[in-house]
C-alpha cells in the first residue's frame, strides 16, 4: 500500500509543471479503498491538470454564469437566488486564484457581473419587504418607491427608467421586474465580456466586437430616433415567415415592437 502511494507520488512530482492535478481530486482519489481503482483515479487526475489546465478556470466560471442564466430563465425563487449569487461569487473567487495572469483582464469583469446580480437581489428583497405591508400594493402600484426604499443609487448606477409610483406622482417608482431584468442583462454582458477577455494581457487593445445583426441595428436606430431610450437594446421575440419580430423596452416603461426583413424594419405599435 505504501509502495503504491510512493510510486503515485513520484509520478505526480515528475509530471510537475506539465500536469498539476487539482488538490480536491487527489483528496477524492485517496479516499478510494480499492488500490487499483485509486491508482486509475490518480492517473486521471494528472491528466485533468495537463495540456488543458489553462482553459479549466475559464470553463468553470463560465459554467457558473451559464447556470445562473438558466436558473433565471426557469423562474428561480428569491431564496434560491441568494444562494446562486453566493455560489457565483465563490466561482469567481476560485477563478481569480486559479487563472493567474491569464485571467487578469477577465476577473474585474466577472466581479462586476457578480456585483450586478447582487444588486438585483437587493432590489428584489426590498420589493418583497415593501409590498408585504398592507395597502402598499395599491397605494404604490406604479412601481417600487425609489427614495422610500433607499434605491436612488441603483437607479443612477444602472440608468433605470422610473415613473409615477403613487397616483399623486409624489414618489418616483421603479417597475421591479423590468428593472431587475435590465440589471441581469448588464450582468450577463459583463460575464460574456469577461470570457472574451480571457488570456488578454493587461492594457492590450480589446478584440473588436462582432458586427451586429442588420435587423437589430435598424430596430435600435428606429427606437433611438423615436426617443424610446438613449441606449436601446433590441431582442428578437419571434419569426413569421421571412419576417423577424423584435421588441425594445423604453425608458417610459413602454415597449416598442418591430417587424424586420433583411434589415428593413417597420414599427408595429
Amino acid at each position: 500500500m505504501k509502495k503504491l502511494f510512493c510510486s503515485v507520488g513520484l509520478a505526480l512530482m515528475t509530471a510537475g509543471a506539465q500536469a498539476q492535478a487539482p488538490a480536491v481530486l487527489i483528496e477524492a482519489c485517496n479516499s478510494i479503498a480499492d488500490a487499483d481503482k485509486r491508482l486509475e483515479c490518480l492517473k486521471a487526475a494528472m491528466n485533468v491538470g495537463g495540456a488543458s489546465a489553462t482553459a479549466q478556470p475559464l470553463s468553470a466560471v463560465t459554467r457558473a454564469f451559464v447556470g445562473m442564466e438558466a436558473s433565471l430563465n426557469a423562474g428561480i425563487s428569491y431564496n434560491n437566488y441568494q444562494l446562486a449569487v453566493l455560489d457565483l461569487a465563490k466561482a469567481v473567487a476560485a477563478f481569480k486564484q486559479d487563472s493567474g495572469e491569464a485571467g487578469a483582464a477577465s476577473a474585474p469583469l466577472f466581479e462586476s457581473a457578480v456585483e450586478a446580480y447582487s444588486d438585483a437581489g437587493v432590489l428584489w428583497e426590498r420589493s418583497i419587504s415593501f409590498y408585504a405591508r398592507r395597502g402598499n400594493d395599491i397605494a404604490y402600484a406604479g412601481g417600487l418607491p425609489v427614495s422610500m426604499n433607499g434605491l436612488d443609487w441603483l437607479v443612477t448606477k444602472y440608468s433605470l427608467a422610473t415613473g409615477k409610483s403613487d397616483i399623486w406622482g409624489l414618489e418616483r417608482g421603479l417597475p421591479v421586474q423590468p428593472a431587475r431584468t435590465e440589471i441581469w442583462r448588464f450582468a450577463k454582458e459583463k460575464a460574456e465580456a469577461g470570457a472574451k477577455a480571457y488570456g488578454a494581457k493587461p492594457g492590450a487593445p480589446a478584440k473588436p466586437e462582432p458586427a451586429k445583426d442588420a435587423n437589430i441595428v435598424a430596430v435600435e436606430d428606429a427606437a433611438r430616433q423615436a426617443n424610446c431610450s438613449n441606449d436601446p437594446a433590441a431582442s428578437q421575440t419571434g419569426v413569421i415567415g421571412p419576417s423577424r419580430l423584435f421588441s425594445v423596452y423604453c425608458s417610459n416603461r413602454q415597449t416598442m415592437s418591430f417587424e424586420c426583413v433583411d434589415g428593413s424594419c417597420k414599427r408595429l405599435n
